[in-house]
């Protein structure tokens, strides 16, 4: 060990976090007051007291800002929508770009800037909707589909450009959409989250085995696996630089069927002033059998949005630190 990583060991201690367990609720995103929206037909909403149901047609809860406008999917043609001023407020379709039939609505900010996808599912094109319209935001150089996935309060939007070899992080700013450069040694990637800073969390594949990255000023770094574990992904950042995700075992099988078994068996963590931790050792009040296995989003705050497993049965939780 060298003398200087002895100091930062000495001198770094992890959070702690107690925790609010929801049954089933299947929690999607949080915003900076520790409001959080999800649910699966009907959408809800926890206010910081209870859940609360979303209006009819509200089927899927995808995105909240603090002012408390709620973007999400309706089933039903699986559209997006936006439910502007809060729950009692006006359910509004965000419309899609040209002749599209589908979207998706995956990310709003202070401002109302929702991003995400329109045309065929996961087989769209990157678009943003700000005062009632639909922008098309492009893809880069020789990608057929794509989607955004992040937006900070300036506008920057960063999101996953491809085509069927590979896939492409991107930042799009001044109207302009610009490659980020891969960590060397990754051959694709994709960018999930940005901050106020315009730090950025996302993966790249090493191999054809997802790690978890990030962009500091525009340049990459890898920020590994948990230990005993071969793959990760980040998905969420705050505007301190704290990320989130989740680090697994490698997964091989059919698309949807990995995906599930890969996250089954994942454990969430956390990336804090440089080190990774397992979001299962910081809970002091974890009952044994509960597996905190995603990490879906972390607010200004540092509260944490997560998923867990516990004998068989879903649970979405909200992890809130302990002052020190």
């Amino acid at each position: 060990m060298t003398a200087l990583l002895a100091i930062l060991l000495l001198t770094t201690s992890p959070p702690a976090y107690t925790m609010k367990l929801f049954e089933s609720a299947y929690l999607e995103a949080m915003n900076s007051k520790g409001e959080a929206v999800g649910g699966m037909a009907p959408g809800v909403k926890w206010d910081g007291t209870s859940l609360v149901r979303l209006p009819k047609g509200f089927d899927e809860a995808t995105g909240i800002n603090d002012a408390g406008s709620i973007i999400g999917i309706h089933w039903d043609g699986h559209k997006p929508c936006i439910l502007v001023g809060g729950v009692k407020g006006s359910l509004v379709d965000l419309p899609l770009y040209q002749t599209d039939r589908q979207g998706r609505a995956l990310a709003i900010n202070s401002k109302g800037m929702v991003v995400g996808e329109s045309g065929e599912l996961y087989e769209g094109h990157p678009v943003c909707w700000l005062g009632g319209s639909v922008q098309y935001l492009g893809l880069l150089e020789g990608d057929t589909v794509g989607y955004a996935s992040g937006v900070n309060d300036i506008g920057w939007i960063v999101g996953t450009s491809g085509n069927s070899t590979r896939n492409q992080p991107f930042l799009y700013r001044d109207e302009k959409m610009e490659t980020l450069p891969l960590p060397e040694g990754t051959e694709s990637g994709s960018a999930t989250a940005i901050n106020n800073k315009g730090t950025i969390a996302g993966w790249c594949k090493i191999r054809g085995t997802p790690v978890a990255c990030c962009w500091t000023n525009g340049k990459p770094a890898v920020l590994g696996n948990l230990s005993g574990f071969e793959e990760s992904r980040a998905l969420a950042i705050n505007l301190s630089g704290d990320i989130v995700g989740h680090s697994g075992p490698r997964v091989y099988g059919p698309g949807e069927i990995a995906m599930l078994a890969r996250i089954k068996a994942a454990h969430a963590f956390i990336w804090k002033d440089g080190f990774m931790y397992d979001l299962n050792m910081l809970v002091p009040n974890k009952p044994g059998d509960l597996l905190i296995n995603e990490a879906m989003a972390i607010n200004d705050s540092g509260q944490i949005l997560a998923k867990a497993m516990r004998k068989g049965t879903r649970y979405s939780l909200i992890l809130t630190p302990i002052k020190k």
